[in-house]
């Protein structure tokens, strides 16, 4: 789990999100309120699909949407107690690329990923997940 996660306000325009993918070469990114809860997931890959859908003639006023318009509603995310099977299983049956990680008030406190699994796979070994 990273513990550092860029987050989005539900109030950022896809402009300043995209800014923000530039910036950090991050791909994932929780939109909390004020108290860290998880409103939905925007991706880089969201922002191109929705781009993409869109004809040239609107893309102007697209730049100026706001994030929550495109964002992934409702979030599966995990505590930060999950078995990182059990995780490792969400993300594969939903086909998820990324779970916000919150701690016991529901709060956001990290993030784990694709890359983040097999990290830890590559990492570590043989390991007895298949036990």
């Amino acid at each position: 789990m990273h513990r550092e996660v860029r987050t989005l306000a539900a109030d950022t325009s896809l402009a300043e999100a995209w800014e923000i993918i530039q910036q950090t070469g991050f791909h994932h990114f929780p939109i909390i309120d004020s108290e860290r809860h998880v409103l939905a997931m925007f991706s880089d890959y969201d922002l191109l699909h929705a781009l993409a859908k869109r004809p040239a003639s609107t893309q102007a006023s697209f730049w100026k949407s706001n994030v929550m318009g495109i964002a992934v509603r409702p979030v599966m995310c995990v505590l930060e107690n999950t078995d990182i099977r059990q995780a490792s299983n969400l993300m594969y049956e939903y086909n998820i690329d990324a779970l916000p990680v919150l701690n016991n008030y529901n709060a956001l406190c990290g993030i784990i990923t694709r890359s983040d699994i097999l990290k830890l796979i590559s990492h570590y070994g043989p390991m007895e997940l298949w036990a």
